[in-house]
């Protein structure tokens, strides 16, 4: 851009963020004068100008300046650093003319990064950046030059967005062919010794495929030292180097990782001159960094993928407290993590102290129930007995003995189920699809999945012997619904789970009025029923996150998780009406109705403890009755 906000390059990736907010008049005009500002700021700076906008982007903002002509800037980034941003940008909306539903669907677009990260980039770009335009802008290159490098510098913007190695080399490819008229271009990549191609394109596409170039080819030393570009007409060298007849030129570019050349760019028969090779080498530096950078994204993605597979497992696997399909999710799990294809858990007999199959994938079941391992026995009894994972390339090696047949590789990895300090079991994978050997990345992922599988299956224990004490112990007999000291419970692990995470909460208190004279006039057992018969419609007017009780008497209690004062009057009003148009029915006596008060108190506007919670609830449900019952009273809100 230059100061007049007249686009020069237009920008490798849209940002809607700012299409939204350019909409709006308001919008355009806030977005203009912050522009402005940023640019006058920037050309009073050395290096890149760091910049938060009006969206709560995080941008850089890079002056060049040319000898006689206006000053261009490179503006990039607009990323978040944190989610937090973003919600931040949502909450302060009216001075763009917008609203929270026009910009909301936008979050699944944004981009976060480290703030590292962005100055790195823009340092980088910054530096890149004032060696290719000056050239490119400069008033006496001849105009073709220069409309070289202007494309050149487009390129450039373009792969800073790119996701992967194949779309920056499609990129390459078509530049090099058009700018530089050649015939062929090839990406080369070392490997034992060998730079061997990966990626072909042009005249001589089949006959680049099948070259291959020593690392120590006498005609790469100079690129290996320097780490320069090299262009190579000697029409010997080109036969040695494989290239065969046709090719009158090679341009090889270094591609350098690691401070090791890891790849070559070979671009045949092009018309390349000494200054034109100087732009190259700058390129090559910046393609050399970009490669870097995309490994990194690779490897980046790689664990971000893994940690929602691993948030996914956790999530399945904390839901299931039935034996056996726990143990089958969990085979099907880790397989699926790792490409394998059997599987087989086995866990501890506390009785034997020998470890016996509890669930197999890939082979009959029937064929390996009845194994048994003492510990220290096998590579599985080892691995419970050490409580340290093993990953096998050749079990054959290994037991010293040939692999069964049932296997198809020889690689095996044995993960030991562990709680705490307490080893339960192991974890046995092998066979993986790709005929791999299992590797650190595999093991490093199975380790994670066992921490999550062990605590699942000690949760399952657990439940399965404490089942039924705990369903005596929480619920109220008559009712069916939790118990007072439960709710209690509940109610404070509701209350930290909404200190920990920023969440509102309310405590809905209920009573039914005059359910002292309904019993006196109905008997007891009509008033069982009706408190039977309140709790069920209590229970179903409630959202299934929501948590109700018999709280004592004829008093109810209910718990409603992420939700603030006016969603808890709706719930309470809507409780409130059920209750009233319920019908009583009675054998001996015309049905009946009755009718409750509700009392509301929140968290974390009225209370921030549990007890004080409880007792401002009692104060609106005492005010609910004062005021002539049948009515839902919110703490701390006058009455008509």
């Amino acid at each position: 851009y230059n100061r007049r906000l007249e686009a020069v390059v237009p920008p490798s990736i849209g940002n809607r963020l700012e299409e939204v907010a350019n909409s709006t008049e308001r919008g355009r005009s806030l977005l203009e004068r912050f522009y402005r500002r940023a640019l006058e700021k920037a050309l009073t700076l050395e290096g890149p100008l760091l910049i938060t906008s009006p969206l709560n982007q995080h941008l850089f903002v890079i002056p060049l300046e040319v000898e006689g002509e206006e000053p261009l800037f490179i503006i990039g980034g607009y990323v978040y650093l944190h989610y937090e941003d973003f919600s931040n940008f949502l909450k302060n909306l009216a001075p763009f003319g917008l609203t929270e539903g026009e910009v909301a669907p936008l979050a699944k677009e944004i981009v976060l990064r480290d703030p590292k990260t962005v100055e790195a980039i823009a340092n980088f770009i910054h530096i890149l950046s004032e060696r290719l335009l000056k050239q490119a802008l400069s008033l006496d290159r001849r105009l073709e030059v220069r409309g070289k490098h202007k494309a050149m510098f487009g390129l450039i913007t373009g792969l800073i967005g790119s996701r992967s190695y194949e779309e920056v080399v499609r990129h390459l490819f078509q530049a090099f062919c058009i700018l530089f008229d050649a015939e062929a271009t090839s990406m080369m990549v070392r490997e034992d010794g060998w730079f061997l191609p990966k990626y072909t394109f042009g005249k001589y596409q089949d006959r680049l495929g099948r070259v291959r170039i020593r690392v120590d080819d006498p005609a790469l030393e100079g690129l290996l030292k320097e780490r320069r570009p090299c262009h190579i007409e000697d029409f010997l060298v080109i036969l040695e180097l494989g290239f065969g007849d046709g090719v009158e030129s090679v341009s090889l570019l270094p591609l350098v990782k690691d401070d090791l050349t890891k790849g070559l760019i070979a671009i045949v028969n092009a018309r390349i001159d000494d200054e034109e090779m100087e732009i190259l080498h700058n390129l090559s530096s910046f393609l050399s960094f970009l490669w870097n950078y995309l490994h990194l994204t690779e490897e980046y993605e790689r664990v971000r993928r893994e940690l929602v597979s691993l948030a996914e497992v956790h999530k399945v696997l904390g839901s299931i407290l039935e034996e056996e399909s726990l143990y089958q999710t969990i085979i099907e799990k880790s397989t699926e993590l790792t490409g394998a294809e059997q599987a087989s858990i086995m866990i501890l007999d506390p009785d034997s102290k020998e470890l016996i199959v509890r669930a197999v994938k890939g082979v009959n079941k029937a064929l390996i129930e009845h194994l048994r391992l003492k510990v220290g026995e096998g590579i599985a009894g080892k691995v419970y007995e050490t409580a340290e994972p093993m990953v096998v390339e050749d079990v054959e090696e290994v037991l010293k003995k040939k692999n069964r047949p049932r296997y198809r590789t020889k690689s095996f990895a044995v993960i030991p189920l562990k709680v705490d300090s307490r080893t339960i079991g192991v974890l046995n994978i092998t066979d993986k699809i790709t005929g791999e050997v299992f590797s650190e990345g595999d093991l490093r992922l199975l380790q994670s999945f066992a921490s999550y599988a062990s605590i699942a299956i000690e949760r399952m224990e657990f439940f399965k012997r404490s089942e039924d004490l705990q369903k005596i112990s929480i619920t109220d007999p008559l009712t069916g619904l939790l118990n007072r000291r439960y709710f209690q419970s509940r109610l404070a692990e509701e209350l930290e789970r909404a200190k920990r995470h920023g969440y509102p909460l309310s405590l809905i208190m209920i009573d039914i009025d005059d359910f002292k004279s309904f019993n006196d006039t109905r008997g007891h057992i009509a008033g069982d029923e009706a408190l039977r018969s309140i709790g069920n419609t209590i229970r179903e007017a409630l959202r299934t996150i929501d948590i109700v009780a018999r709280y004592g008497g004829e008093e109810f209690a209910v718990i409603l998780p992420q939700t603030g004062k006016e969603d808890s009057r709706g719930i309470a009003e809507r409780i409130r009406r059920e209750v009233e148009e319920t019908v009583l029915p009675h054998k001996e006596l015309p049905p009946g109705r009755l009718t409750v008060s509700l009392g509301i108190a929140s968290f974390p506007e009225d209370a921030k403890e549990l007890i004080d919670l409880i007792n401002l609830a009692d104060k609106a449900l005492y005010m609910a009755k004062e005021r002539g019952k049948n009515l839902v009273c919110v703490y701390g809100e006058k009455g008509p």
